[in-house]
């Protein structure tokens, strides 16, 4: 890949998972359970490109625990949402009981290729009832010029429940902003998760959902989905993403009209590990067995729901210490690159990348999408 710095002139937002109770000062080591131009020619063959840099979101929220009194009223909340939406009492003596602080939403202003520290005022979006008690992750947003609004899917988790859900702001710097649309497929739709909303100028608008496999619906108004959609993307026996695969980031539309659709997967021992040239498979422990790795398909322009090339290789994978969770730097989950942000830069079919290495920090990377 041909390296390069990242687009000086970017100006914007990240918005990111943070997880402030699950921060370790020690590299993982198992056994730790895991939590993923192009020419116009149809017949063309893709590629990606890509660069990265150092991750720079290095400073740790400072975010309390959850008082008692809060504790108190989120399980009083939690009791009075059971009867309309058929949560078990259980969900509210468990969020009573939590003895830890949720995972909560924060951001960073990049300006000129910097982001500037997190701290606990960058903190946007927490818990607030029994959906989502254990935490509030998973985000991936997309902006409606035309309503001026901000669409976030979102991971409502609730131990043991994980719902996607979705919020909506006109502001979303501002944590009084947002507007909780709840689950969007409804309380019964255990299990669904990462979401990236392809919004066009005239609908049907697409959803891509899913972790382990990812599903695709259309809707015509972005904040309604009455139906749960169907298979888009399965893993692949023997390749990349051999394991699962997960939406990544909302798709980005090429000079080509098509669009690029980021996933991200993991596998067992594909093809080896790049730090020993050894089958991973033949290694021991967690750390040695799993990675994740992010990828492409290209999708139609004209239809969306139609992939025209999937990638047969990831674009990239976790090779750097900080992204594999090696010591001296921290780490929740390791070996991960998993992407859930990304930006068109002025040059056309060329994107910055947001991606998290670890589970821990924040990276920032750019692709080119190039005729093979």
């Amino acid at each position: 890949p041909k390296l390069e710095l990242p687009v000086a002139s970017l100006t914007h937002h990240i918005f990111h998972r943070c997880e402030s109770a699950r921060w370790s000062a020690r590299p993982c080591s198992p056994p730790h359970a895991p939590h993923t131009t192009c020419s116009s020619s149809r017949s063309t063959r893709c590629r990606c490109s890509h660069s990265w840099t150092a991750p720079r979101l290095s400073s740790k929220p400072s975010i309390r625990h959850t008082s008692s009194r809060r504790l108190a009223r989120a399980a009083s909340e939690a009791s009075s949402l059971a009867p309309r939406t058929a949560l078990r009492q259980s969900a509210a003596r468990a969020w009573a009981a939590r003895a830890r602080a949720p995972s909560v939403l924060t951001f960073s202003a990049v300006v000129d290729g910097r982001p500037t520290p997190i701290a606990a005022s960058n903190v946007i979006f927490e818990p607030n009832n029994a959906l989502d008690y254990t935490g509030t992750e998973d985000p991936r947003i997309v902006y409606d010029e035309k309503a001026q609004l901000y669409y976030m899917f979102y991971t409502c988790y609730g131990a043991p429940s994980v719902l996607l859900c979705l919020a909506v702001s006109p502001t979303p710097l501002a944590k009084d902003s947002w507007v909780r649309k709840g689950p969007v497929f409804g309380i019964a739709s255990e299990g669904s998760k990462s979401a990236a909303l392809l919004l066009r100028d005239i609908g049907p608008h697409y959803l891509f959902w899913g972790a382990g496999k990812i599903h695709v619906t259309t809707s015509d108004d972005p904040t309604t989905w009455a139906s749960r959609g169907e298979l888009f993307i399965e893993p692949r026996p023997d390749m990349f993403d051999s394991l699962g695969v997960e939406s990544g980031p909302p798709p980005l539309k090429l000079s080509t009209g098509d669009y690029l659709f980021i996933y991200n997967s993991w596998n067992k021992g594909w093809p080896t590990d790049p730090s020993t040239g050894e089958a991973s498979e033949l290694a021991i422990g967690y750390s040695l067995i799993l990675r994740y790795n992010p990828a492409w398909v290209i999708l139609n322009g004209s239809n969306p729901a139609q992939i025209v090339q999937r990638a047969s290789a990831p674009f990239m994978s976790p090779t750097t210490a900080w992204e594999k969770g090696v010591s001296p730097y921290t780490c929740n989950v390791p070996r991960v690159v998993f992407v859930e942000a990304a930006l068109p830069t002025e040059t056309p079919d060329e994107f910055v990348i947001y991606f998290g290495a670890a589970d821990t920090a924040v990276g920032q990377g750019r692709i080119r999408v190039t005729a093979a």
